[in-house]
């Protein structure tokens, strides 16, 4: 997903200013007379999206069954949203936006969802942001950069709950596709990366790694300890590890940090 702002037309956008791509465009519309239950489908046993237990009855909800897309629902710390093991999203109409940050503490709940997140999101639902209450509109623009800048999280903006429900049809299939094996089921509790999360996250930073080299490595090594101790022809050896990333992962792990 892409950090930034979306528009207020549920489309993600290039700029300000023209290159709009519709939403639907990616998914071809959510189905209207599609079935679905919440839960597995036969052909794709893990959720690909977990919805918070208290969003149950949302029109979202609603709109997400009809799109035949596969659901799954349990008490999320953090978030409205879980898809797959990266994805938080915390989905907020534009009144709850400003009521928010005018009334409760908005910045500390998103920058909660930001910490436990590897992708932390906020669709921003409804018409107008700057016109739903008196709070000073440049209040609202320094909130939005406060979150997007400054905590990574990238926004979207949408008209109607089946525009987020689009919305989030496409991070859903986006993240099935980029992720081998499909997704698996989220639990969130004090963390969201879990300990085999947090060392292919470390791995995987490797230059030329990735996630899935991350978990090829850490497989046949073990630990990163066993990763980084490995001489450049024992990294070679690993299926799937090609030539350039073993040189690049081996010199990296032995590459003398400088302040400047």
């Amino acid at each position: 997903p892409m950090s930034g702002l979306g528009t207020g037309n549920g489309t993600a956008d290039k700029g300000q200013h023209g290159g709009q791509s519709s939403i639907t465009a990616f998914t071809g519309g959510i189905a209207e007379n599609g079935t679905a239950v919440a839960g597995a489908h036969a052909d794709n046993p893990v959720p690909l999206v977990i919805a918070d237990d208290r969003e149950g009855s949302s029109k979202v909800v609603e709109a997400l069954h009809r799109s035949g897309i596969s659901m799954g629902f349990e008490r999320l710390e953090f978030g409205d949203y879980a898809i797959g093991d990266r994805i938080l999203v915390e989905r907020k109409t534009a009144r709850d936006f400003t009521d928010t940050l005018v009334e409760r503490d908005l910045i500390g709940q998103i920058k909660r969802m930001a910490d436990a997140a590897i992708k932390p999101v906020l669709i921003i639902e409804g018409e107008d942001l700057y016109t739903q209450s008196n709070i000073n509109p440049n209040a609202v623009r320094g909130a939005l950069c406060a979150i997007s800048i400054g905590m990574g999280v990238s926004i979207f903006r949408t008209k109607t709950p089946e525009e987020t429900a689009d919305l989030l049809f496409v991070m859903a299939k986006r993240e099935d596709s980029t992720t081998e094996g499909g997704l698996k089921s989220p639990h969130f509790h004090k963390t969201y990366r879990s300990r085999r999360e947090q060392l292919e996250y470390i791995v995987s930073a490797f230059p030329g790694t990735g996630l899935k080299n991350a978990r090829i490595l850490l497989g046949h090594f073990g630990s990163i300890e066993n990763i980084v101790n490995a001489t450049e022809e024992e990294l070679r050896a690993v299926n799937g590890i090609g030539e350039v990333s073993a040189k690049k992962i081996y010199e990296t792990a032995r590459e003398r940090y400088t302040e400047f």
